[in-house]
């Protein structure tokens, strides 16, 4: 068989503005690159300090164009490095900041819109590896850095594309460096990363059987699962705060990061006893839940699924006065006829805006209000985006108000938890009073696990997901990204046609997607981008040929919904006509 074309982009960054200057991530990038070339890669480095090692000029720009240029000439697999800053920008967006990203806000770089990139790249096998922090900042210029693509935008979908990413720590965790006896630093991941692709780990080094001749070989698999269970264990010893690596690999054999020579020592080979165990994957690859992804996080914290679960459904099924709660919005009682409706709960005094012409002004809506408005507006689904705003952080969050579903708006200690739509008419509106206490339960696992960068759904979370979507459309929206992000876009766009032909509305969010994931949205009447209820999709509108929502990207708050600050409500009120309702 012939050797495969391999590639690497191999990036270390020592210092950027604003944060502190880092001792070793130009150091490792070269000696990942110095492995890399062992095993026969096409090495690219970047590093902001080259000790006499040839770098190319560290920006987007330039790793841009050498990645597009790798792709032209082809490649069976690419490999991308980082060591360096890296910030969580929103849940599920973390950004690796290259030097000029103050004066530049895309001079940064977001794992997750490339791994978007990665399944339409043509690559058979992408690997990205991230030795960054991943906690959110408060610092003005970092909060405009929302992530580039280094993967150009092509239309070269591989069905059998296999994306995978490590990272040295979990969302929202910061990736420390350990100080030693002479003053210098090290990182524990890189340096167990190293050791593991230069073949000095047995337990990580296995036989691929799925090629003849077979070789030892390590796979992202058993790398990502042995970085996992050694991380902790040495920084804490190290006398650091445990540190607990996390990937989402698809690959396997006989796809492969480093490859030795026949007798090297392997974990078949080892003799029994010597060696720790790496529990296998089944029969087929067990593919982490959500739910179990989020327990093995709230098991790191010190906590418990179960509790954190209940504590989310009770802020689901309880308002901030417990007469509106789901068996209210959802009783057979509470509506007569078809009717929209908004309230917001967990908030004394809740701020809205809206374009709409409403028949009413001034309202409170920290009780249920029908919402009755021009019909001649109902087809603008630009303006059925209503702006909730908490007047105490002077934070607000675009919400889609849905005809014919009574809308609740969730806060949980002044910030927004969830967006919970109840149908008001038939059969749906007497289904989702059975199945209420069912659809909160799975919803809040679903938004723990969201909150903290995970949307990644097995086929029984998206079945869930799917069944009940037209119950609550926000199941529909969670499906559609935990589709999206696994590269699943006929998942997408079978989520867009039967929301699309069928009487439940499509959220924004899901529009969007849709059209990423190849539906034809051109000759859909009155479409226009729409704002994204998820913060997850600013970076998904960077793909779109236009984006009217480049400036108001720059004034976005941390979470997993979609919250703008003041300046950013100020801009909608000016250039979309937003006034308080």
């Amino acid at each position: 068989m012939p050797e495969i074309i391999k590639h690497a982009i191999l990036i270390g960054i020592n210092e950027v503005p604003h944060l502190q200057y880092l001792d070793t991530p130009s150091n490792y990038a070269i000696q990942m690159r110095n492995w890399a070339r062992d095993q026969g890669y096409n090495t690219y480095l970047f590093v902001d300090q080259p000790e006499g090692e040839e770098t190319g000029i560290c920006n987007i720009a330039e790793i841009k164009k050498v990645i597009r240029k790798i792709i032209e000439d082809g490649t069976d697999q690419l490999l991308v490095y980082f060591s360096g800053h890296g910030v969580e920008h929103t849940a599920a967006n973390d950004v690796w900041l290259l030097p000029d990203y103050q004066n530049d806000p895309d001079d940064c770089i977001s794992i997750s819109l490339n791994k978007a990139l990665a399944y339409t790249s043509g690559i058979p096998h992408v690997i990205f590896i991230s030795d960054s922090c991943r906690v959110p900042s408060d610092h003005k210029a970092l909060k405009a850095a929302s992530g580039s693509a280094i993967l150009p935008n092509l239309d070269k979908l591989n069905p059998d594309t296999e994306v995978d990413v490590l990272y040295s720590t979990w969302p929202g965790q910061p990736a420390v460096d350990i100080k030693n006896n002479d003053g210098t630093y090290r990182s524990i991941y890189s340096d167990h990363l190293l050791s593991c692709l230069n073949g000095n780990v047995p337990e990580v080094i296995k036989q691929i059987q799925n090629l003849a001749p077979g070789f030892p070989a390590v796979l992202s698999d058993e790398l990502g699962r042995y970085l996992k269970k050694i991380v902790p264990t040495e920084t804490a010893a190290a006398g650091a705060k445990r540190q607990f690596p996390m990937s989402d690999v698809t690959s396997r054999d006989p796809l492969h990061l480093s490859k030795f020579d026949i007798g090297t020592p392997t974990v078949e080979s080892a003799p029994e006893g010597n060696l720790p165990s790496v529990s296998p994957p089944g029969e087929h690859h067990e593919i982490q839940t959500v739910s179990s992804k989020l327990q093995e996080l709230v098991q790191i914290s010190g906590a418990n699924i179960d509790v954190k679960t209940r504590e989310i459904v009770n802020n689901f099924r309880r308002a901030y006065n417990d007469e509106y709660d789901n068996d209210f919005f959802t009783s057979p009682n509470t509506f007569s006829r078809e009717q929209t409706g908004l309230m917001v709960s967990g908030l004394l005094n809740p701020v809205v805006f809206s374009k709409r012409p409403l028949k009413f002004r001034y309202r409170n809506f920290a009780i249920p209000q029908i919402l009755d408005y021009d019909e001649a507006y109902n087809i603008l689904d630009k303006d059925n985006i209503f702006i909730i705003g908490n007047p105490r952080t002077r934070i607000f969050y675009p919400v889609t108000i849905l005809d014919g579903f009574f809308t609740q708006v969730v806060f949980e200690k002044g910030k927004l938890l969830t967006v919970n739509y109840f149908p008001t008419t038939g059969w749906r509106r007497e289904q989702a009073h059975r199945r209420s206490g069912e659809i909160a339960r799975r919803k809040a696992t679903i938004i723990a696990a969201a909150k903290n960068g995970i949307f990644l759904g097995d086929e029984e979370i998206a079945g869930f997901l799917r069944r009940y979507k037209n119950l609550d459309p926000t199941l529909g929206l969670f499906a559609a990204y935990a589709y999206y992000q696994k590269g699943n876009f006929e998942g997408v766009r079978s989520i867009y046609h039967i929301m699309q032909d069928e009487p439940e509305p499509v959220l924004g969010d899901i529009k969007i997607l849709g059209k990423l994931s190849g539906v034809n949205l051109e000759n859909i009447e009155h479409f226009d981008i729409p704002i994204p209820m998820l913060t997850e999709g600013w970076s998904y509108l960077k793909l779109l040929p236009e984006n009217p929502y480049s400036y108001l990207s720059t004034q976005l708050e941390p979470g997993l919904w979609t919250a703008i600050n003041r300046t950013g409500l100020g801009y909608l009120h000016d250039t979309q006509n937003y006034r308080k309702l």
